[in-house]
């Protein structure tokens, strides 16, 4: 829904145009005034004019009825307005003695005339402002037609000075009608411009403008209340799948539940896209989750459009009101609030408090310390392999960034992958790995084994608008055979647009296209199909307890029927024991990465473990062309 209100600069363009209209509609007057003056030294009978005159009386109050229709989009006061003053005309005319047709002043026949020219005027300036273009010539020719029948009588009347006083107070009174209108229109649709400005015009809710101000003046207050920010989980695959229309519809119902499910006084705002904020009174802690909990559940009910329907979910962060405060503070403390909600477990309240405000520190800290790490080239890429189920062949590499500390210890990449996924920081750690990758292939190209391995990089949908792969295929054009980019199967879903584009183009050069950490999240499959994929990664939560549990492997078994119908290889990641790289073996997984193999090393160490690796592939391959029981795989690399 687009808000259409009137800038400031097109609000005086209006007044500009009204005052303009008011000395045409003189003008215009003025010159119907020349046509009866004609009529009259064309020695036409008397009679004659009048009864041409009454003639266009039924023209007349079909244009008035039509200019009335017209007035139906004002506001209420401006109708009552223009009926007050059409009504207040003809009860005044009524009154007074000219209507004798007997005293000096204007005929009967002239005074019904000027009434009939009065209400017609009047209707034609009360809508002054607001004229379309295809009513302005019949508009022009009412007018000219009014005042033509009416300046004959006037003509013919006899000018005593109640004639003048009369025909002045016509002219103010029409003049002033003009102006008020004026003025009360562009009254009104300032207060539209104001309520625009301040208000969402989807949900009818304050924006985040308003919102603001409406908080600066509750903090001014010595009562305490709660602050809520509620974000709607997973928005933008809602928007992608079913469509803008089934978007605002879920937008639009969002906010009307949270009308009806916050307590009375609440102050509610659509601040974001997909992001809600609530102002609630002072409840204590527990009656508040309880209330907030009545607000998920309410947010949460399926909301239907053109009989399609979707679940929704949302996640809600609270900051509680204290002393000293800001404004810009209180709501940074229920966003962080909120995304930690997300983060942890989506459709969830999080309430801001001091572990928070600690972890946000320290969080915070980190993030400097790793944004002064890729400034000093700290992170490193260690190689992990990924053979071929039947016989340990090494087929690939996969690069995994590492953080290396001063005393020989690591920072978890759990900790440092987010903060770089949610800065520009991803960018820069792409741009490492794929310079890595590069490095590796351009090294191993001459090596006797190595020459057919490929190397798996880890990439977000952000590297792909960012010009990367282009960067690096002009240094190394022979490259796109041998590399493979993993995309996490939650960022691969949620990729459209420019993004989806790239890929696609990346998907028709001889670049591999790899699902990582299969399984999590997402229910649907379509994308599958949808999507140019060659190797699917299960993950690792699929494969633990496998030895001990039928039900999990069938699962794996459905995957891989699944897999080999598309012609999409499937590999297994987390593999840590004999027992689990047989079963996955007969259930027919083409690839197996994980510790049970070998632990991620450093670059200058993998070459060894490959080389391992390939003489136990040899070894295997000619045992089992012997017939003899396969020897066994011990781990590789230390941990």
């Amino acid at each position: 829904m687009d808000n259409k209100l009137p800038s400031v600069e097109q609000e005086k363009l209006l007044e500009r145009r009204g005052q303009h209209r008011t000395i045409s509609a003189i003008c215009i007057a003025s010159i119907g005034v020349l046509l009866p003056v004609i009529f009259w030294h064309s020695n036409l009978p008397k009679a004659a004019l009048v009864i041409w005159g009454l003639a266009q009386f039924p023209i007349c109050l079909t244009l008035i009825v039509s200019l009335r229709r017209q007035l139906e989009g004002l506001e209420k006061k401006a109708r009552q307005w223009n009926m007050i003053t059409l009504v207040t005309w003809s009860i005044g005319f009524a009154s007074l003695p000219w209507f004798n047709p007997h005293a000096i002043g204007i005929p009967l026949e002239q005074a019904m005339l000027i009434c009939a020219m009065l209400a017609v005027t009047g209707a034609l300036a009360a809508s002054a402002n607001l004229y379309p273009r295809q009513h302005r010539l019949r508009s022009t020719m009412l007018v000219v037609i009014a005042f033509s029948y009416t300046g004959a009588c006037l003509l013919n009347a006899q000018w005593a000075p109640a004639t003048v006083v009369l025909l002045w107070a016509i002219f103010l009174l029409t003049t002033t009608e003009v102006n008020v209108h004026s003025a009360m229109e562009l009254r009104r649709l300032r207060s539209e411009s104001e309520y625009g400005a301040t208000h969402d015009s989807l949900t009818g809710l304050l924006n985040r403008h308003g919102f603001i101000n409406c908080i600066e003046t509750v903090l001014q207050s010595p009562r305490k209340q709660s602050l809520a920010i509620i974000d709607l989980d997973d928005f933008k695959l809602i928007n992608d799948t079913l469509g803008h229309r089934f978007g605002d519809q879920v937008l639009s119902k969002t906010g009307e539940r949270l009308r009806q499910s916050l307590p009375q006084g609440s102050i509610i705002a659509r601040i974001g896209g997909d992001e809600y904020a609530a102002i609630l009174p002072f409840h204590p802690h527990t009656q508040l989750c309880e209330i907030l909990e009545i607000t998920l559940a309410a947010i949460s009910r399926p909301v239907e459009y053109k009989h399609r329907k979707k679940d929704i979910r949302a996640s809600i962060g609270i900051a509680l009101h204290y002393t000293g405060i800001s404004a810009s503070d209180w709501l940074a403390e229920a966003d962080i609030a909120m995304y930690r909600s997300k983060r942890d477990l989506k459709s969830s309240l999080w309430l801001y408090d001091n572990a928070t405000r600690q972890e946000t520190i320290q969080r915070v800290e980190l993030e400097e310390r790793f944004r002064k790490a890729m400034d000093d080239d700290e992170i490193i890429f260690w190689c992990q392999p990924i053979v071929r189920t039947s016989d340990t062949q090494p087929l690939a590499v996969e690069l995994l960034a590492r953080w290396p500390q001063a005393d020989g210890s690591f920072i978890s990449p759990a900790e440092f992958i987010p903060i770089a996924q949610q800065t520009s920081l991803i960018i820069d750690l792409g741009r490492k790995a794929l310079q890595c990758a590069a490095d590796l292939l351009n090294k191993w190209s001459v090596h006797p084994q190595f020459s057919t391995l490929t190397v798996n990089v880890n990439i977000s949908p952000m590297h792909l608008g960012a010009g990367l792969f282009e960067d690096i295929r002009a240094v190394y054009p022979a490259m796109d055979s041998r590399l493979g980019i993993e995309f996490v199967e939650t960022e691969l879903i949620s990729t459209t647009g420019k993004a989806r584009d790239c890929l696609e183009k990346l998907a028709s050069s001889a670049l591999l296209l790899i699902i990582d950490d299969f399984g999590v999240g997402y229910s649907s499959l379509s994308y599958l199909w949808s999507l140019p994929l060659d190797k699917l990664k299960i993950d690792r939560s699929f494969i633990e307890g496998i030895e001990n549990d039928p039900l999990r492997q069938q699962l794996i078994a459905s995957i891989i029927d699944m897999t080999s119908a598309l012609d999409i290889t499937c590999v297994a990641e987390g593999i840590e024991t004999e027992e689990a790289r047989d079963i996955l073996h007969k259930r027919g997984v083409h690839e197996l990465q994980g510790f049970g193999i070998s632990r991620p090393q450093r670059p200058e160490a993998i070459e060894e473990t490959l080389s391992s690796l390939f003489r136990h592939s040899i070894e295997t391959t000619a045992i089992s062309r012997s017939g003899n029981e396969t020897p066994r795989l011990k781990q590789i690399a230390p941990a």
